[in-house]
């Protein structure tokens, strides 16, 4: 495989992965519009659609953004002295960390909503732990947002030395 044809599969990679990413934030966004004050049942097959949102496809697509970007960054030099790309990979890092934390969440909503569907009074739990989980999402969303922006504008955010 040539240089060029690498740097394009590592590229069409990156997109993907940027769009599972983003794909998969959205669907999760609506899942939880759509859940509002409901039946335990209800509120455990909404947490389970979540959970395995974002555990098949959210992760996985994050990890895939995550490796190509970076190898595009090892490998590129020009983006080695560019802040963009640097801020970007920052701004990854912090996501994945957010995707890790969403997926324990998404986890725990699931069974709190099933302590519920037993006849546990858990709601307050529940409603603490899906604020957080909206939360994150939106976080993840917006960050993601501007990583894309970042890709596609290229910001000059370090200066040059003298020439």
């Amino acid at each position: 495989m040539s240089i060029n044809m690498a740097a394009r599969a590592i590229k069409l990679l990156h997109e993907l992965g940027s769009m599972g990413t983003l794909g998969s934030v959205a669907v999760c966004l609506l899942l939880l519009l759509h859940r509002g004050p409901g039946s335990a049942p209800d509120l455990v097959v909404i947490s389970d659609a979540v959970s395995m949102v974002v555990r098949w496809v959210l992760l996985p697509s994050f990890i895939a953004t995550i490796l190509s970007g970076l190898l595009a960054l090892v490998a590129t030099p020009p983006y080695m002295d560019s802040g963009w790309a640097w801020l970007k990979a920052l701004l990854s890092l912090s996501l994945f960390e957010a995707s890790l934390m969403l997926s324990g969440t998404a986890h725990d909503l699931g069974l709190l909503s099933r302590q519920a569907a037993g006849g546990t009074d858990v709601w307050l739990e529940i409603v603490h732990t899906q604020r957080t989980e909206s939360g994150v999402l939106w976080v993840l969303l917006g960050v993601s947002i501007v990583n894309v922006v970042f890709g596609i504008w290229r910001p000059r955010l370090m200066r040059r030395g003298p020439s």
